[in-house]
């Protein structure tokens, strides 16, 4: 239907950014850039294996969303980041019992490992920047403050409003829209419709609590230069602890500022 020209929601261009900072945001251009570097087959890949058994077009647009899914699917797909990497089949009923006690029928919970416990670490991780820094950020005004990594979702035309959020024990996710494509108003996107929804559900249901999400073998931490994504030097004006695979964290130093490199001392 003519040439696909996606934007970001500012309409502005940011130039080079960390995919912290693009999912924080919610930045368009970084997410293209990804099917120009892979195409669409690994997503797919990756789809399916976290449970979405929707069908979807074979189109570039399927990075920023082409297609539709359930609400029960995208939950079930967040959920294996916060459940280091296992993917469990939704199940609406745990068990039916008699007047007396007897166990009628229960549900068999059926579960798999769908991606590396370390790469779901690493995406736990990046979602919760999400909540304390980006989109999600709006959340605390709504009551929610525990630890916690999630996404907003806004489809064209604002006619879909997600927030889709997990904390190391729940997960839980807010669809809001007509059972037809039509607008819900200008500026209506996930942070204004669905977050608030989210927030207070989960306040109620998961509280305040800090438990941190347990960190896997196979992952690794080290001081990096928010600009250049390299090592620290000491002439970095800004830097941050960033998560990696392991064999994948930078090995050299900023060469934006210069420096010697910072001394880098995890905490115990």
């Amino acid at each position: 239907s003519g040439p696909w020209r996606p934007h970001n929601y500012s309409g502005k261009f940011e130039g080079p950014v960390s995919l912290r900072y693009a999912l924080n945001r919610s930045i368009n251009a970084p997410t293209v850039k990804f099917y120009l570097d892979f195409g669409l087959d690994p997503v797919l890949e990756n789809i399916r294996r976290l449970g979405v058994t929707s069908e979807l077009p074979r189109v570039p647009s399927l990075f920023l969303g082409a297609g539709e899914v359930t609400l029960q699917e995208v939950v079930a797909a967040f959920a294996a980041f916060a459940n280091q990497g296992i993917h469990v089949e939704p199940y609406l009923i745990q068990r039916v019992e008699s007047a007396d006690g007897e166990v009628l029928e229960e549900a068999r919970v059926e579960q798999r490992e769908a991606i590396d416990p370390a790469v779901a670490y690493i995406m736990a991780s990046l979602l919760q920047s999400a909540l304390k820094q980006g989109t999600g950020a709006p959340a605390r005004r709504y009551g929610f403050t525990g630890v916690a990594g999630g996404k907003t979702g806004t489809t064209n035309d604002y006619t879909d409003a997600w927030f889709v959020g997990f904390t190391p024990a729940q997960c839980a996710g807010v669809w809001v829209g007509y059972d037809a494509k039509v607008s819900l108003g200008a500026r209506k996107t996930g942070a204004v419709m669905a977050l608030p929804i989210w927030a207070g559900l989960m306040a109620n249901v998961a509280g305040g609590g800090e438990e941190p999400f347990p960190r896997p073998p196979g992952v690794v931490e080290a001081l990096v230069c928010a600009h250049a994504g390299l090592l620290a030097g000491t002439r970095c004006d800004s830097v941050r602890t960033e998560v990696f695979l392991a064999g994948q964290a930078p090995t050299r130093g900023c060469d934006l500022h210069g420096g010697a490199l910072q001394e880098y001392r995890p905490l115990p």
